[in-house]
């Protein structure tokens, strides 16, 4: 028979009676008390474990700041001012450690930031028919010089831009031609179509045709340079869609619709 044994380490029997074997006493130890609340040791950075904390550096801190939105509100490295000799105020900003220095002096163009104000980010139409009702107009005449005037007040464009660009692609001469491109501002029949033109290619050596929709897209050049006029001139000559796109000026450059909001 079994006996049950209590307050001790071991219990052995033999024969009919229980024999206690290497007893050892015991002693009762109470429970610890544990707090109810355990508090949280304060850390640098929680969004980091100690091993990234340990690698992030400056220059590593500076390329997260910049790919963040730009709704971001942390400390950055950007928007810092210095002043030069001349007591003029120099802003020079940089996204990234990598990124190259952009400096915007505040004496810098401004009449060209003060057209970029001017001019409405939206899309102006070519008029319907002609606004000057002309026969044949000459090279460097002044029904030319006219008509320029009135296509340059039409699209909003600097009447110097319109001058300058016509200048070097035709000499002002409405009946050049070189290839693909046609006329006074030596415009393709592809990009004329995309700005609205339906004759055929050789209706572009009429000078007023031309300059109705070639000056609409150098509008649309000017929309994307934010009115610098010399940019401007540059995407007139290897084309700028890509640019409206990533800016969202598609449909102010007539060049197609946008998908996101415009960043003009």
């Amino acid at each position: 028979m079994l006996a049950a044994c209590g307050g001790i380490a071991g219990c052995a029997t033999s024969g009919d009676g229980a024999i206690l074997a290497d007893a050892a006493p015991t002693s009762t130890v109470e429970d610890v008390a544990l707090p109810q609340e355990v508090a949280l040791l304060p850390q640098a950075n929680p969004a980091f474990s100690p091993s990234e904390l340990a690698a992030r550096s400056l220059a590593a801190e500076v390329e997260q700041n910049a790919a963040l939105p730009s709704a971001y509100s942390g400390a950055t490295v950007a928007d810092q001012t210095a002043t030069s000799a001349i007591g003029s105020t120099t802003q020079v900003s940089y996204a990234s450690a990598s990124a190259p220095v952009v400096l915007a002096s505040a004496n810098t163009n401004s009449n060209d930031e003060a057209l970029a104000r001017r001019m409405r980010p939206e899309a102006v139409h070519p008029p319907q028919g002609k606004l000057v009702q002309a026969g044949p107009v000459d090279a460097r005449s002044p029904e030319l010089e006219h008509l320029i005037k009135t296509y340059a007040e039409h699209y909003e464009v600097p009447v110097s831009l319109v001058r300058r660009v016509a200048k070097r692609e035709s000499t002002l001469n409405p009946k050049a031609r070189n290839g693909p491109y046609w006329g006074l501002m030596q415009i393709s029949h592809a990009t004329a179509r995309g700005m609205g033109y339906r004759g055929e290619p050789s209706g572009l050596l009429d000078a007023e045709t031309n300059l109705k929709y070639a000056v609409r897209y150098l509008r649309g050049a000017l929309l994307v340079a934010k009115g610098d006029e010399a940019t401007a001139d540059r995407l007139y000559q290897r084309g700028y869609y890509y640019d409206a796109k990533r800016m969202g000026l598609l449909e102010a450059t007539g060049l197609g619709r946008d998908r996101t909001r415009s960043r003009f």
